[in-house]
């Protein structure tokens, strides 16, 4: 401290502004330096992280059209019915595409359910009669039911010798997504 008083006034002076300039470069080297960089490295995470939210935003979009799509395709293939009602509905639509075709039904018997896990197909056993026209437009229409109607095993055979009238035996099936029922019981 004596050789502080011995300096002059001017000296002094000078030393107090090295001092200072000492204690900002301190302050800059140990407090804003990493300060700045712990901002930089932030505002890049910031950065990475947007760019992930907009891929995901992008692939939030592509799956809920993806859900749309396969709600749309599956609609009609989803019932909550039970058996005996999607089977009745199923009779009654081969029924209602007999009396469209002009095709007489003998008999309707029921062959069972395959239960497939996510599914249940029916299938039904028909005996038909009727005109070579008429089992035609029979079993197309049967196709294109929108109820979604297959023919999976199909016989003709005529009723009599030179007989313009034929029958057919055939197994119709539907098949029923059970889908839309576990998802209602997991909610």
């Amino acid at each position: 401290m004596s050789s502080l008083a011995t300096l002059s006034r001017r000296e002094r002076l000078w030393i107090l502004l090295a001092g200072i300039v000492v204690v900002l470069a301190l302050v800059d080297k140990l407090v804003l330096s990493p300060l700045s960089r712990q901002i930089r490295e932030t505002d890049k995470a910031i950065a990475a992280a947007n760019d992930e939210m907009v891929s995901l935003h992008h692939i939030c979009a592509v799956k809920t059209g993806v859900e749309a799509e396969y709600a749309k395709a599956i609609g009609p293939l989803i019932s909550v019915e039970s058996d005996e009602q999607e089977l009745s509905r199923m009779l009654a639509a081969v029924e209602g595409v007999a009396r469209s075709a002009t095709v007489d039904l003998a008999a309707t018997n029921q062959k069972g359910t395959e239960d497939g896990g996510w599914y249940h197909k029916f299938n039904v056993e028909v005996k038909a009669t009727g005109t070579a026209e008429h089992l035609t437009q029979f079993f197309y229409r049967l196709c294109n039911e929108p109820v979604s109607l297959g023919i999976d095993e199909l016989q003709i055979s005529a009723t009599e010798k030179n007989s313009p009238v034929l029958k057919a035996t055939l197994t119709v099936s539907k098949v029923v997504s059970r889908e839309g029922v576990r998802r209602e019981a997991a909610n």
